[in-house]
């Protein structure tokens, strides 16, 4: 069992708003903890927070995080920018929406 965990919660406004700042945010909260490097796992929508949990990284990579809009959410472009991310070493962890967009939040390695 992982033996740490820690909840960011972001102002979903606040992601629209600066994404790349809110990434930024994620990725100081993942080294804050001294001697445990961390890891996002994913996101939890709750409606105008959306909280991210972090836990015990597998290993020392560390990684940096992206929100994005997908250019609309249709199945077909969804599973394309999907794709298009995967090729580029992006994971998917989560989505949410904010008003008739829906979000993406990804990782990245990198060394």
């Amino acid at each position: 069992m992982n033996p740490y965990l820690r909840i960011v919660k972001l102002n979903i406004v606040d992601i629209v708003y600066d994404p790349r700042h809110a990434g930024e945010v994620i990725a100081k909260a993942c080294r804050a903890r001294s001697g445990a490097p961390m890891r996002a796992t994913g996101c939890c929508d709750l409606g105008g927070t959306v909280c991210i949990p972090l836990a015990s990284a597998p290993d020392d990579r560390k990684a940096a995080y992206y929100f994005s809009v997908f250019p609309d959410s249709s199945e077909e472009t969804v599973v394309s920018e999907m794709n298009i991310r995967y090729m580029s070493d992006m994971l998917l962890l989560g989505s949410f929406r904010y008003g008739d967009d829906l979000w993406g939040f990804w990782m990245k390695e990198i060394d």
